[in-house]
């Protein structure tokens, strides 16, 4: 057992030189305290992380391993940023001991997914930094519990903004409330599409729900695995409801929510329905743009990584096509002038089609395809001026704000939450403790019976404040 400690020990000190070891002797059963026993999934819900929460972390316990994990996951989403299990340490007996969590940016892509030839899709985005941040457990015989033997809170990346830490793949998991709802609706006859739209509802947005479609839809798969015979037909029949196809344009969005047979109400609440959900892929569109940082593919890398900084996702991925092109185009002539400096190029290869940038001192650039003018994006063509002149950061004057990825900052209200969002807020967060609390009802007789009791209670409060 000796000779286990040491190698365990040896192995993570090797690893890393930053962080926080804690000794065997505040490990000592004399010293536990009850504050810091974690027993439970809901000792680890009434958590609260203040800001010098790392400082006293060595003092939590677990009865099992996997609450330690539940624990430092409950942690992560608090701060930005997510864990995954790493390497285990086994007794002669085969039962694990000790285990350490890493960041989920921990480690660095493998090569050869940079060295693709025939690669078909976008790169995914590069979220692996080789991020030191992490915590270790081991279990103390003495006390039978788990302790934490190491903690390290040191990151070499930005962690995301809390709004978006439930957006990472470790944290998008539904509750059993929202499965056992979501099942019950699907036996209605609801359409999935619409179920989502209801559990957002009730979330006070789509952003607060925690999960996506996505997520939904493989709980119900594993959900129909489960249920044998008619059932799994119905819901598999179910599921086929949801649609598959891309819209195209708004007024296609739109059709999918209101329509002619609509009374003005009806309109107004299908229509927020819509404006929801357009604001829900906003919300994942802003997502995608700071998680991580997409992997250079051109040979003008340093105009390219300028873009990605500037840009959100969507449209780097729309603009870094024209950095590919750049490279194809040919300058034919080059024309100084007082005011300006005219550059003729043609694509290489064709000399029929030829097009003109005009180079102002100022750096206002203006090419004869209009692209610019077109789309805001800067085409082939200015890039290629651009590149000729030694320039790795795109003008001011070719970059329009609204696809930047600042541009929200400047609409921020600073006068904090009103009125109907506090009601929102109160309104989702009853709505989670209600769902909770018809799990565990439904399975107690006691607290079923407690809660009809509390339920008419509250029936009466409320009728005795619509008389006042």
């Amino acid at each position: 057992m000796m000779d286990e400690q040491n190698e365990f020990e040896q192995d993570f000190r090797d690893e890393f030189t930053e962080g926080a070891f804690f000794s065997e002797s505040d490990m000592s059963e004399d010293i536990l305290e009850a504050a810091y026993a974690v027993d439970s999934v809901q000792d680890i819900t009434t958590l609260k992380f203040s800001e010098n929460f790392a400082e006293e972390i060595g003092k939590y316990h677990f009865s099992t391993l996997q609450l330690a994990f539940d624990f430092y996951m409950k942690y992560l989403k608090s701060k930005g940023f997510s864990a995954r299990k790493s390497k285990t340490f086994k007794n002669s007996t085969g039962e694990i001991y000790k285990q350490k969590f890493v960041c989920h940016r921990q480690g660095f892509r493998m090569e050869k997914y940079y060295t693709m030839k025939k690669r078909k899709k976008e790169p995914k985005l590069e979220t692996r930094t080789g991020c030191e941040a992490r915590m270790d457990v081991k279990f103390v015989p003495e006390t039978g519990r788990w302790h934490i033997f190491y903690f390290s809170d040191e990151h070499n990346h930005d962690l995301l903004d809390t709004q978006f830490s439930a957006m990472l793949p470790a944290h998008r998991k539904m509750s059993e409330a929202d499965i056992m709802q979501m099942m019950n609706m699907l036996k209605s006859g609801i359409s999935a599409s619409q179920i989502f739209g209801l559990l957002a509802s009730q979330a006070g947005g789509y952003e607060f729900v925690g999960y996506g479609p996505r997520d939904m839809y493989n709980e119900i798969a594993r959900q129909r695995h489960q249920i044998p015979g008619d059932a799994a037909r119905v819901l598999k029949k179910l599921e086929a409801m949801r649609t598959t196809s891309r819209c195209e344009g708004l007024h296609s969005v739109v059709a999918r929510y209101v329509g002619s047979r609509h009374d003005l109400t009806s309109f107004v609440e299908h229509f927020q329905r819509c404006v929801a959900h357009l604001r829900f892929k906003e919300f994942n569109a802003d997502y995608e743009s700071t998680r991580g940082v997409p992997v250079m593919q051109t040979c003008i890398e340093l105009l390219e990584r300028y873009a990605a900084e500037l840009y959100t996702h969507e449209i780097f991925c729309f603009f870094r096509p024209f950095l590919s092109r750049a490279g194809s185009m040919r300058v034919l002539n080059i024309e100084n002038n007082d005011d300006d400096i005219k550059y003729i190029m043609c694509k290489h290869g064709r000399p029929d089609f030829m097009w003109i940038v005009d180079f102002r001192q100022e750096m206002i650039f203006m090419c004869t395809c209009l692209r610019m003018e077109s789309f805001g994006i800067s085409c082939e063509h200015i890039v290629k001026v651009l590149v000729d002149i030694d320039i790795c950061e795109i003008s001011r004057s070719l970059v329009l704000d609204r696809w930047t990825k600042k541009v929200k900052s400047a609409f921020i209200d600073p006068s904090g939450f009103t009125r109907d969002a506090v009601v929102i807020s109160r309104q989702s967060a009853l709505m989670e403790f209600s769902k909770q609390l018809v799990v565990v009802a439904a399975k107690i007789i006691i607290v079923f019976t407690l809660k009809q009791k509390y339920r008419l209670h509250i029936v009466e409060e409320n009728n005795l404040i619509k008389t006042r």
